[in-house]
Formats: C-alpha cells, structure tokens, sequence
C-alpha cells in the first residue's frame, strides 16, 4: 500500500510540476509578443528587409532598363544597316548595266529585261554596186523596230545599211534573212564586259550570254568592232 501510494504521489507531483512549466512558457510567450522592445526589433527587421528587398528592385529595374536600352540601339543600328541596304539594292535596281544581245529578238537571264529589239546595222562592208562607199560609223548599232525619222538634211550624206545573213552558218533557212537584236538591261549589276575566248565568266562576275565572235572578213575595208553574237 505505501509503494501504490508513493507512485501515485509522485504522479500527481510530475502532473502539477509539467502544468506548471506550461503555464509559464504560456505567460512568457504573452509577455515576449506584447513586449514593446520585441516589437521594435521586429519592426527593424522587416524595415531592414524591406530596404533591402527595394534596393534589390530598384537593382533589376536599372540593369532591365540598361538591357532594354542596349536592345534598342541594336535595333535602331540593324534598322539603319536594313534601310541603307534597301536604298542600295533600290540604286542597283534603278539602274542595272546594259547590253546588246546580237543575233536575238529577246533577252534572257534572271532580273534581266528587253529594253528594244530592232535590227542590226551599221557601214556597208561588201557590195560590187557600192565599193566606193567606204564612209560611216566602224561601231554596229542595234536599230529599233520604230525609230523616229527626222526631216533634217546636211550637203553631205552617209547610209546605214541593214544586215543579212549571208551564209548557211546559222542554217539554210537563215541565208539573207535581217540579223535581228535586242538591248537588254541587267538588274543588280553595275556593269557589262565582253570577254573574248571564253565561254565563262572570271570570278566575280557572271555570264549574261555567250556565243560566238563575229568580224568582218580579211579583205573587206573598213574597220569594225568585234561583236558577241548568237
């Protein structure tokens, strides 16, 4: 009996004992959040935060804004280089280089447009009725289909004689028949050559057409350009 009732004392001391601890962690607890300086403190430390979270802001807004700021020169920049790209491709464009296609009604090539076609002309070269007429231009002309005539006359005179094929070179059905040509203008290049001997083009440049070398014969007068016809 003494034993039961010694464990039962102990019991009720333990019990009281932990109540009692609990009713002062509960009264320390109240005292510590009503506690004027613990509420200082934390309101130093949320203003601490605070300050910092705002210098962290204002941080990512400047490095945003400088970001952003570098962006737009970069367009701006690719903007000038676009449009004085297109105002150049535009210069080309407008203006091209030029080229007579001999022995063609048409032209042809990629971005390549037929200013006229006509016919091939220039000084009389070969004929018993005429062998005296030695005078005019040494360089061909590619004549227009409609030319406009004028009523001028000088005391003087010269003649612009018509071309014909003479010859079964360019097939049976071609003998005496008008060599025809064609003014032709190549869009974004700056210029046109003839380069003699080849049939492609030196690095750089490209072909517009080939074909073949035509002169006068060795013994007919005058004097003559060499000219790239097909």
């Amino acid at each position: 009996m003494i034993g039961i009732l010694l464990v039962i004392l102990f019991l009720h001391v333990e019990l009281i004992f932990t109540e009692q601890t609990r009713t002062r962690n509960d009264d320390t607890k109240r005292l510590l959040l009503s506690d004027p300086d613990v509420i200082n403190s934390r309101l130093v430390e949320m203003e601490r935060t605070y300050q910092m979270l705002k210098r962290e802001m204002i941080d990512m807004n400047t490095t945003l804004s400088s970001a952003l700021s570098h962006v737009k020169l970069e367009l701006s920049e690719e903007k000038t280089k676009t449009e004085n790209l297109q105002r150049s491709l535009q210069r080309v464009s407008d203006s091209g280089s030029t080229y007579v296609r001999w022995g063609r009604k048409q032209c042809s090539g990629t971005s390549t447009e037929t200013i006229y076609t006509g016919f091939t002309a220039g000084q009389l070269q070969e004929g018993p009725t005429y062998s005296s007429r030695y005078g005019g231009p040494s360089n061909i002309l590619c004549l227009p289909n409609n030319p406009d005539i004028s009523n001028r006359t000088t005391g003087g005179s010269s003649f612009i004689y018509g071309t014909e094929y003479e010859d079964t070179f360019f097939g049976a059905s071609a003998v005496n028949e008008d060599a025809p040509c064609a003014v032709c203008r190549s869009h974004n290049t700056y210029a046109s050559i003839m380069i003699p001997g080849r049939k492609s083009c030196y690095s750089g440049w490209k072909t517009g057409v080939s074909g073949l070398s035509y002169v006068q014969q060795l013994w007919i007068q005058g004097i003559i350009i060499y000219m790239c016809g097909q």
